[in-house]
C-alpha cells in the first residue's frame, strides 16, 4: 500500500493508450455505466491521494493511459495510474469550480468550469506540464452539465439554459463556437446522447423534474416529461430514455414520450440509472441496491444497504460496484447482488466513538486494473487486487459491557491478554526495589477484570477496521471458553463496524443470566479480504459474590470505565 500525500516527482513519460481509458464520465456518451473491464475482486489498498484544498467536486476521477484526471475546487490533478504520485509540476487551476469531470478527446484535456471557461489542455506535449490549445472564456455562465462529443464537436448547455457548439479542431477561432438552442429550463447533472438511423439524439434532466429528449439534427424539442420528485440524469438507448427519479423508473419512448413501462416499485435517491445485462441498477431513497428488468420494469433484485448510495452505480463485467454515505465500497454480483467485496475507505478515521461521516462522494470508476473512488474529504482512493496488504485487522475500543445498580450500561475498556500482561509486567518493573512499597502504576485497560454476572446483560464489543482490503465480516469467529455462541449471539453493525457479542443474551429475568464464577476467555479471530488475520484473546473473572456495579462518582470519556461507552448499546 502506497500512501502518497501530494508528492511531487520528476519528469516522467505518459502514454496514451485507447486500451482501458473511461475517456468521458460513466463510460459513454449514453451514460450506461457499463464496462468491459473486469477486476475480480478481493481488492487492497494501493495508493491514496489528498491535496491541500480538500475540496472534493461532483467531477469524477477520469483515466486515460497511464494517467488519472483528478479534480479539487477548480484545479487538476495528473497522477501516475501506478502509483498516485503526480505527473504535472502543478496542478491546472481555472478560475473557477469544476463540477463536470474533464474529457479526453484525441490527446486533448477538456476542462469546464462554474466561471463559464473552458480550457483545453495538450496532453501529448511536455507531460510535465500543461500546454494550453485553447482558453475560451466568454460563456456568461456556469456549467455543471457533462457535455457531448459528436465528432470533433462539442455540445454543451449552461447553467441558463443556452447550447453552444464547439469546434474543437479550430477552437481558438471566432467562428468555432456557435449558439445552438435556448432551453427553457436548466440542465441536472450529464447530458446523454445517442446516433439512431444518422440522427444525433441528446436527453437530460432539468432542475424542474423533467426528462427533455432532443433532437439535435433537427435542433427541435420533442417532448418534455415530468416524472417526478428530483428528476436524475437519464440513459438513452437507441429510441428508449431511461429516468428514474426520487419516485418511480420510466421507459420513455424518444420518438413521442409515451411510457414502454413505469414503475413505482423503483426509484433512485442520486444519479442515472446504471444499464448493464438487460437490467437498471439504482440506489433507492429507502436506502436498497435495486435491479429492474429493463423490457418490462419488474423488480428482479434488491439488496438491503448500510445508508444511502451516493450517486449511481457502474458496472464492470459482471460485477457492480458502488459507494455509500458512511464510507463504505461494496462490490456485488451483478446477476444476484450477492455481496462479494467491501472496504472502508479511510476507517481510521471513520470507525471508532468519534467518527467522522465521510461519504463516497461520486459512482467509482473501474478502469486500467484499478478501482477508484472519492471520499467526502476529497482524497482519491485506489485499489487493486495486486496491491500489497501488509496491514492487519485491528480491533478498536474493545469493551465489557453490563448494567450498573441504576439501570444503565456501564462499560468496562480492556485488552487482548498478551497486551495485558506485557503491560502490567512494565508497570510492576518500574517499582522494583522501591522503597515504602509503592504500587504499580497500571492502565486501567490493562487490570485484571473481576465483575458480577447476575445481570440481565453481559457482552463484549469493540469496533472492528482494515486498512488494506477490509474486514471480512462473515469471517468473523467467535468462542467462548472454547464453546461456539449460539446463533444470534455475534452481530456486526455495518454502519460503524461494532461487533458485539452477547455472552449473556438480554433478558428481563436475572437468574437465567448467571455466568459461573471464575475466568471466562473470549477468543475472536477477525480476517481481512486477503486473507491476513488478527487473533485476540479477552478474560473477564466472575464473581457472583459481588454486589451490583455502583457507578463510579467521576464520569470519564465514553468507552472508558463509569460510562456507557459505545453507541448502539
Amino acid at each position: 500500500m502506497n500512501v502518497r500525500w501530494l508528492l511531487v516527482v520528476g519528469a516522467m513519460s505518459v502514454a496514451l493508450t485507447a486500451a482501458g481509458q473511461n475517456q468521458v464520465v460513466r463510460y459513454d456518451q449514453a451514460r450506461t455505466g457499463y464496462t468491459a473491464e473486469k477486476l475480480s475482486p478481493a481488492l487492497a489498498l494501493d495508493w491514496v491521494f489528498s491535496t491541500t484544498e480538500q475540496a472534493p467536486t461532483p467531477a469524477q476521477p477520469l483515466v486515460a493511459g497511464n494517467r488519472v484526471f483528478f479534480c479539487s475546487e477548480g484545479k487538476v490533478y495528473a497522477l501516475d495510474l501506478e502509483t498516485g504520485a503526480p505527473v504535472w509540476d502543478q496542478p491546472y487551476a481555472t478560475n473557477g469550480r469544476i463540477l463536470v469531470t474533464p474529457i479526453v478527446h484525441k490527446n486533448q484535456l477538456i476542462i469546464l468550469s462554474d466561471k463559464g471557461e473552458i480550457h483545453i489542455l495538450d496532453m501529448a506535449d511536455n507531460p510535465t506540464g500543461q500546454r494550453v490549445l485553447a482558453y475560451l472564456p466568454g460563456f456568461k455562465a456556469s456549467m455543471s452539465s457533462d457535455p457531448v462529443i459528436i465528432g470533433d464537436t462539442l455540445y454543451l448547455i449552461t447553467d441558463r439554459g443556452t447550447m453552444f457548439s464547439v469546434d474543437l479542431t479550430r477552437a481558438t477561432a471566432e467562428d468555432a463556437t456557435t449558439e445552438v438552442f435556448q432551453f427553457s429550463a436548466v440542465p441536472r447533472g450529464a447530458l446523454s446522447y445517442f446516433n439512431q438511423d444518422g440522427q444525433d439524439l441528446i436527453s437530460f434532466a432539468t432542475l424542474d423534474d423533467r426528462i427533455v429528449a432532443f433532437n439535435l439534427s433537427a435542433k427541435n424539442v420533442r417532448w418534455q416529461k415530468s416524472i417526478g420528485r428530483t428528476a436524475n440524469p437519464p440513459v438513452l438507448q437507441g429510441d428508449l430514455i431511461y429516468a428514474a427519479s426520487r419516485e418511480s423508473v420510466h421507459a420513455l419512448r424518444f420518438r413521442s414520450g409515451t411510457a414502454e413501462w413505469s414503475t413505482d416499485q423503483a426509484s433512485s435517491y442520486h444519479g442515472a440509472p446504471t444499464v448493464a445485462h438487460g437490467k437498471l441498477y439504482m440506489g433507492t431513497p429507502d436506502m436498497y441496491l435495486v435491479a429492474v428488468d429493463a423490457k418490462t420494469g419488474k423488480l428482479v433484485a434488491r439488496l438491503e444497504l448500510d445508508s444511502h448510495m451516493t450517486d449511481s452505480p457502474i458496472v464492470a463485467d459482471q460485477d457492480l460496484y458502488f459507494g455509500t454515505a458512511i464510507g463504505n465500497l461494496y462490490c456485488v454480483d451483478a446477476e444476484t447482488l450477492a455481496l462479494k467485496w467491501y472496504v472502508r475507505a479511510n476507517p481510521t478515521q471513520t470507525i471508532g466513538p468519534q467518527a467522522q461521516m465521510l461519504s463516497i462522494l461520486v459512482s467509482p470508476v473501474v478502469s486500467g486494473g484499478a478501482l477508484m473512488a472519492v471520499n467526502q474529504q476529497g482524497a482519491l482512493y485506489c485499489y487493486r487486487q495486486s496491491a500489497i496488504d501488509l496491514s492487519k485487522p485491528k480491533l478498536v475500543e474493545p469493551q465489557w459491557v453490563t448494567q450498573a445498580a441504576d439501570g444503565q450500561p456501564i462499560a468496562y475498556a480492556t485488552l487482548p491478554d498478551n497486551e495485558r500482561v506485557l503491560l502490567q509486567r512494565a508497570a510492576r518493573s518500574q517499582v522494583v526495589g522501591m522503597r515504602g512499597g509503592r504500587q504499580p502504576n497500571i492502565p486501567e485497560e490493562a487490570r485484571d477484570l473481576t465483575l458480577p454476572a447476575k445481570q440481565p446483560y453481559f457482552r463484549f464489543q469493540t469496533y472492528v477496521m482494515d486498512e488494506g482490503s477490509g474486514v471480512n465480516q462473515e469471517g468473523i469467529l467467535v468462542r467462548f471458553d472454547g464453546q461456539v455462541l449460539p446463533d444470534g449471539s455475534v452481530t456486526i453493525d455495518r454502519r460503524n463496524s461494532l461487533l458485539r457479542v452477547e455472552v449473556v443474551q438480554p433478558s428481563s429475568g436475572v437468574a437465567a443470566n448467571t455466568l459461573p464464577d471464575g475466568p471466562h476467555t473470549l477468543d475472536i479471530l477477525v480476517p481481512d479480504f486477503m486473507g491476513r488475520e488478527t487473533r485476540a484473546n479477552f478474560t473477564v473473572t466472575i464473581d457472583n459474590t459481588l454486589p451490583p456495579i455502583e457507578r463510579p462518582a467521576q464520569q470519564t470519556w465514553p468507552g472508558r470505565p463509569g460510562m456507557g461507552g459505545m453507541g448502539g448499546m
